[in-house]
């Protein structure tokens, strides 16, 4: 082989993806799960439907739907966040320890960052808005106009909240994958 070959070689390893950790993959979709069946419960009042059924249950829905959308979306959103982060970080990123480091200090962070990215999340609402909603009720009666453009809030509101927490667990990962390249622990280096 080469010398041209072998950097060629070690420059691509750089640029390769890291190793799937399968349990992100796991959390990311429960996370989206969760909000997003609480969004639509709470944009449809589903939590009525249970009560008829389980009144205890419906009534302990109704008082937590919009708490499990927001974490949910802040859940999602941070899990997105480190794993986009940990793509682009090449080498620093490559190790799984410095991702698990990143979601244990979301864990620790995750109500403040839950209730800032909640409050992130609800700025934009915006004259656009009433333009949707009146087209929903145009296409879908008045009943389901309304139904469709509360689904329409909520999923926006979920995307919004989950963007800012993205955006909070890529400044998480970058910090530990920092601190991991500072410690001299974020790669090893192989002389180039």
């Amino acid at each position: 082989m080469s010398a041209g070959s072998d950097a060629s070689t070690r420059t691509g390893a750089s640029l390769a993806r890291p190793p799937r950790i399968r349990a992100f993959e796991r959390l990311t979709f429960i996370a989206l799960f969760v909000g997003m069946t609480a969004a639509v419960g709470e944009a449809t009042n589903a939590a009525m439907a249970v009560r008829i059924a389980k009144p205890a249950l419906g009534a302990w829905l109704a008082g937590h739907l919009f708490d499990l959308m927001a974490g949910g979306a802040a859940g999602f959103g941070l899990l997105i966040g480190i794993r986009a982060a940990r793509r682009f970080a090449g080498r620093a990123g490559s190790r799984p320890r410095a991702a698990w480091i990143a979601l244990i200090a979301a864990v620790v962070a995750f109500l403040p960052l839950c209730k800032l990215c909640v409050a992130a999340g609800r700025a934009g609402t915006n004259a656009s808005d009433a333009a949707i909603e009146s087209w929903l009720v145009g296409r879908f009666a008045y009943n389901g106009g309304e139904t469709a453009f509360k689904i329409y809030l909520a999923a926006a509101y979920f995307a919004r909240t989950a963007f800012f927490a993205a955006v909070s667990g890529a400044a998480i990962f970058a910090i530990v994958a920092a601190v991991a390249i500072a410690s001299g622990r974020g790669y090893s280096s192989d002389g180039s």
